[in-house]
């Protein structure tokens, strides 16, 4: 390592320290290891307890509508109280909705109440951590955090969709529920540690004009679908060929793996370029994977896709989520977050909505192909996502593939 990397080093190291982006790399992390070990296990647990493929789609479909209606409601205690009340108020409501799950054989609680109670922990807990995060990054090095943000993921990740394949497949989902529930109360702690950054006390959305962010949203409703198509069909579909958790669980940690390098790499790079490049190739370059995900039958086809979708997803993530932090500072921030999640709420309500409609007519194989072709589909439109007006003189130079 050069002389004049190790003092940029440094300088990371001190600001991680001194600064408000600890706690969120600290607690994001928590939160994601720990819905690691279940979230793709959810779709998979409904359908062998006895729900049908329609029903699983409904559950998705009331959970997206509830947290779309819980938006501005989430704003509204954002603005009062601030993004760390939100993010301390969402994850023991998370707990509670992964507890409901583990109790529907039991209890039979209704598929809408346990799909509201998991809406409401993820409307407050993403209005929360995006504000947060969008107001503590600093703009020159967006990427470059988000792409440190994401390896600390990946690495706590990795090995968490293996862990809880074992664990749902020897011990049982109840203990997998039991353990994820502890881990979301434990991760609120670090918020503890700091203030609450200084905010505004109302929502004005004329702040932001729908017009101009038009093609952000239709970006984020297209994000939104392929990661819709990623965590609940495509762990449907692979459940259906390698036939166990703790091989779905397999497959898909060691994809995580080679996300790290990829990931860093991007993240040096694209600060320093337009980052629309990276999303445009990345957001494609996914999209046709998902055309090769709908012809898998075997194991082997399912490992060598998932590693292919981590590396062409990495290309675009950390990209795609800088600039949404970029554009987010040209507005009013609370108000163009709120928008944006209603369309990516929104755009996952209509595709869950058309996979229940089609369930009914359809075998359960031909729906999961259509709904990784339409996942596919909607990936190519993530690219819509325009530059920020910082970035506006960079992009009329672009060239569709990064160098």
């Amino acid at each position: 390592m050069q002389l004049n990397e190790h003092h940029l080093l440094k300088q990371h190291l001190f600001r991680l320290k001194h600064t408000e982006l600890n706690e969120i790399y600290t607690v994001q992390s928590l939160r994601a290891f720990f819905f690691s070990l279940v979230f793709i296990f959810i779709p998979i647990y409904l359908y062998r307890i006895g729900f049908s493929l329609n029903e699983i789609f409904l559950y998705y479909t009331f959970f997206y509508a509830f947290e779309a209606s819980l938006e501005y409601l989430s704003t509204h205690f954002l603005v009062k109280l601030g993004p760390k009340h939100c993010i301390i108020f969402s994850l023991p409501i998370s707990a509670l909705s992964l507890v409901a799950l583990w109790t529907i054989p039991s209890y039979h609680w209704p598929l809408y109440l346990v799909a509201f109670l998991n809406a409401l922990g993820m409307a407050f807990y993403w209005q929360g951590y995006h504000y947060d995060f969008s107001k503590v990054k600093h703009a020159d090095r967006t990427t470059q955090e988000i792409s440190r943000l994401y390896i600390a993921l990946a690495i706590l990740g990795a090995i968490a969709p293996l862990l809880g394949g074992l664990i749902a497949e020897y011990l049982g989902m109840g203990l997998l529920y039991i353990i994820v529930t502890l881990g979301l109360l434990a991760a609120i702690f670090p918020l503890f540690k700091s203030h609450e950054p200084h905010r505004r006390t109302f929502i004005d959305l004329s702040k932001v004009k729908i017009k101009k962010i038009f093609m952000d949203q239709i970006s984020y409703a297209s994000y939104g679908i392929e990661g819709a198509a990623s965590v609940v069909l495509w762990p449907l579909f692979v459940f259906f060929i390698v036939g166990s958790y703790k091989n779905v669980g397999l497959v898909t940690t060691a994809a995580l793996i080679l996300t790290l390098s990829i990931t860093y790499i991007v993240g040096k790079k694209a600060d320093k370029m337009v980052k629309t490049r990276f999303i445009k190739t990345g957001s494609f370059l996914t999209g046709l994977t998902y055309f090769l995900k709908a012809a898998a039958d075997s194991i082997s086809h399912v490992f060598v896709l998932n590693i292919l979708t981590s590396i062409t997803h990495s290309l675009f993530s950390a990209s795609w989520v800088a600039e949404y932090y970029l554009h987010a500072d040209e507005e009013g921030r609370a108000e163009y977050i709120l928008l944006m999640e209603i369309a990516v709420d929104l755009g996952r309500v209509a595709y869950f909505l058309m996979l229940y409609f089609i369930s009914y007519y359809l075998s359960i194989k031909v729906v999961l192909v259509l709904g990784l072709v339409f996942g596919g589909m909607f990936s190519f439109l993530i690219g819509l996502m325009p530059p920020a007006e910082k970035e506006m003189k960079l992009a009329e130079n672009f060239s569709p593939v990064p160098s």
